[in-house]
Order: C-alpha cells, then sequence, then structure tokens
C-alpha cells in the first residue's frame, strides 16, 4: 500500500553542494550526471564550463587550464546547443576547422550563451569579424587574444570598441600596422590590461587616443582601470602610453619585462607612484634586486616585489638567492637605507603570491603533463627578512607582506 505523504526529497541546494564539492573531479562529475535529470543539469554545467577547440585531433580528451581547472574538448558537441550553452570559458585557435570562417566561428560563439571568457590563439580577421558580428560582444567580460597579425587595425579598432562588458583584456604577439588607424580605444568597463611581445608604438597608439580628446572631450583611461601588466616589451619609447595612464594605475612589470638584456623597457613620462615587480623564484638574487632598484622610473615610491611562490621540487640549486654572501646583503642592505633617506624610496614590500589565475593565458598543458614538480615555498621572504635587518628597522619602510597569497588584479 502507497503512503499518502510524499516521499522525502533533499532541496536542490543540498544537491548543488555536492556537486561543487567535486567541480574538479572528472570521473566524479560523469558518475553525478547519470544519476537523474537534475544532478545532470548541475554535472554539465561544471563539465563543460571549461572547453577547447585547439587541434584537429578529437583523441584529445581534455587538457589542464588556469591553475588546476580540467579543459574539455567540446568539438564531438559542436551541434549540440543544450552543451555548448555550458561553456563560459573557450579556448579556441583560428587554424581550427570548426573555426576556420566567419559563418562557423559566429554560430558558435552565438550558441554559447553562457560564454564570458574566450582565449583565442592565431586569429585571423574573419574570427575578429565574427567576434563582432555575433552576440558575444553584450556578455564578454574576459578576452586574451595571442599571436594576431594584420596589415591594418580598422577591424581590430571595431572590435575593441564593440565589447561593453569587457573587465579584462590580454593581447600577447599583436603585429598590426598601427599607422592605417585612426583611433584605438580601450573599452571604458576595462579593469586590468595584460599586455605582452607587443610593439611599443601600438603601446603609444593607445596612449595617444587616451590622451586625445573625441567629441569635444577628454577620454583618458578607462575609469575602472586599476592595473596594466606589461612582459616583454621592446626598449622603444612609450612615453605617451605612460602619461596617459595618469599615477592612479597599478603598474606592474611582470618577470621578464626586458626584452633585449641589459636594456630595459622605456619609461620616459612614467608618473606612477607605485610600482609591482614580479619575479620567478630561480631569478631572485641580490645582484637582480640592485638591477631592479637602480631601473626605478624617478616617480616610483612605493615598490613591491612579488615572487612566485612556485618552483621546481627537485631542483635546490635554482632556489632564490642560492649564490649570495652576507657582505651582497649588507650592500643591497645599505642601497636600501640610502634610498629612504634620500627619498627616492619611501616603501618597500616583498610578498609571494599565485599569479595563475591573471597571468596564466599562456597555460594550457597536455593531460599527461606533471602538475606535481612544482611546490610552492615561500620560505624566500624569510630569507629577505633575516638580511635586511637595518631596511627592517626603519620603522614604514620594510614590509613583508605574508597574508597575501593570490595576486589580485583589480585593487
Amino acid at each position: 500500500m502507497s503512503s499518502p505523504y510524499p516521499a522525502p526529497s533533499f532541496p536542490n541546494e543540498i544537491f548543488s553542494i555536492i556537486i561543487e564539492d567535486i567541480s574538479n573531479d572528472r570521473s566524479s562529475l560523469r558518475n553525478a550526471a547519470l544519476v537523474s535529470n537534475n544532478f545532470a543539469a548541475m554535472a554539465q554545467r561544471h563539465i563543460f564550463q571549461n572547453a577547447f577547440l585547439m587541434w584537429d585531433n578529437p583523441a584529445i580528451k581534455h587538457i589542464r587550464g588556469e591553475g588546476s581547472s580540467i579543459v574539455f574538448n567540446i568539438e564531438p558537441f559542436l551541434k549540440t546547443p543544450r552543451i555548448l550553452r555550458f561553456v563560459q570559458h573557450l579556448y579556441v585557435s583560428g587554424r581550427h576547422h570548426y573555426f576556420d570562417d566567419t559563418e562557423k566561428a559566429g554560430s558558435i560563439l552565438t550558441h554559447m550563451t553562457a560564454l564570458n571568457a574566450l582565449t583565442i590563439y592565431s586569429p585571423t580577421l574573419c574570427h575578429i569579424q565574427a567576434m563582432v558580428l555575433s552576440s558575444l560582444p553584450s556578455r564578454l567580460r574576459v578576452l586574451h587574444i595571442g599571436g594576431f597579425s594584420a596589415p591594418e587595425l580598422k577591424l581590430f579598432r571595431q572590435m575593441l570598441q564593440s565589447l561593453q562588458v569587457l573587465e579584462v583584456l590580454a593581447m600577447t604577439g599583436i603585429s598590426c600596422n598601427v599607422e592605417e588607424c585612426t583611433t584605438l580605444v580601450l573599452p571604458r568597463t576595462l579593469r586590468a590590461a595584460f599586455f605582452k611581445l607587443i610593439q611599443t608604438n601600438l603601446l603609444e597608439r593607445l596612449g595617444m587616443d587616451m590622451e586625445m580628446c573625441h567629441a569635444g572631450r577628454y577620454c583618458g583611461p578607462p575609469p575602472s582601470l586599476r592595473t596594466v601588466v606589461l612582459r616583454r616589451i621592446a626598449p622603444n619609447d612609450c612615453s605617451r602610453f605612460w602619461r596617459a595612464l595618469g599615477n592612479d594605475t597599478q603598474i606592474v612589470f611582470d618577470n621578464d619585462v626586458f626584452f633585449h638584456a641589459p636594456r630595459t623597457i622605456s619609461t620616459k613620462g612614467f608618473n606612477a607612484v607605485k610600482l609591482v615587480w614580479t619575479w620567478d623564484q630561480d631569478a631572485m638574487s641580490v645582484m637582480n634586486l640592485h638591477h631592479c632598484l637602480s631601473t626605478l622610473p624617478e616617480s616610483v615610491r612605493d615598490l613591491t616585489i612579488d615572487i612566485n611562490p612556485q618552483r621546481p621540487r627537485l631542483m635546490m640549486d635554482n632556489r632564490a638567492f642560492r649564490a649570495d654572501t652576507v657582505d651582497a646583503w649588507d650592500r643591497l642592505d645599505e642601497t636600501l637605507t640610502e634610498m629612504y633617506k634620500n627619498g627616492t624610496l619611501g616603501r618597500l614590500c616583498f610578498r609571494c603570491t599565485d599569479r595563475e589565475g591573471f597571468f596564466g593565458f599562456d597555460t594550457l598543458k597536455a593531460p599527461n603533463e606533471d602538475t606535481k614538480s612544482y611546490m610552492e615555498d615561500r620560505s624566500v621572504l624569510i630569507v629577505i627578512e633575516n638580511n635586511l635587518p637595518r631596511s627592517k628597522s626603519i620603522s614604514g619602510f620594510l614590509w613583508m607582506d605574508y597574508e597575501t597569497k593570490v595576486f589580485i588584479s583589480t585593487v
């Protein structure tokens, strides 16, 4: 005899917590999707939220993206709109045969209704046009374009202007004829920008258009722009770019900002007071710190040295400051105290932050790549603190930040 009372059931919120807990476990997610329709919908949202169209090889089922995220091959599901609607971040190569013309690319982007982050390698003008013509500009918040080469910037400019809610823009290896472009304005909603292997004349074009008056008013940088990261920039003049950014934007020199050592990026026109300089642990040495201090822009009074906490697990010879002597540290300590007394540096901060989330635009890994060969080690901060006693004794000058663990690009 059946009960007159309905069987008790858990609310979907409880099931959602369970699914969230296994969101990085591919096998568990696939098993959960078989339990019920509700479980399938919740599991598929995680299974397909990060997808790629990179190689014409359906045997590659998944790869690793930023951090520990699993990125799935979406190619088998391109004709299944109900699956495409789950994709939130798409990694795609312009050379993929499903993405080789404007109509195909536009159709894929339109069916991915949840898509808000796009990483596209080697795009052609047809892919840029597909982005403009699709519904993507109204919802795209993160865009990384890598390896883009075009004879002129007209369509590229149109694409940038169409992005209505973009917050993060990363451009790597962009090669264009900026002389053919009258204006190149960054989206006004932009909060963070990352430039790697970018021609300085392209930066100058951006700076010129931020300085110009359009429609009778001064544009300036996007009002929400908080961080600009530069890596491997040629040592040519980009003074208009620096002037346009002003002194409130957080400027980050990422790791090997020097493109042609020992020459450095030109800081003529640089007027920001704060600078963040990121380093890998195997590059940390007293000599490199001296070089960093000697090349600081004159306007900088607040310097943060941000060290990558990841280092090779089995290569102790690559640890930071491995060859530095007591005398070398003593000279560095003396240099820092003199800079403070002379008023050329008011605050120096050392920290170790994980930057994969923001700096990890090029971190796609094969599924069989050993992700355990690196370990997290922040002991370098203790080494620095113990070897700079005079700097530490100056109230408010040397700050060892042990609390900040993740780089935040939009503060």
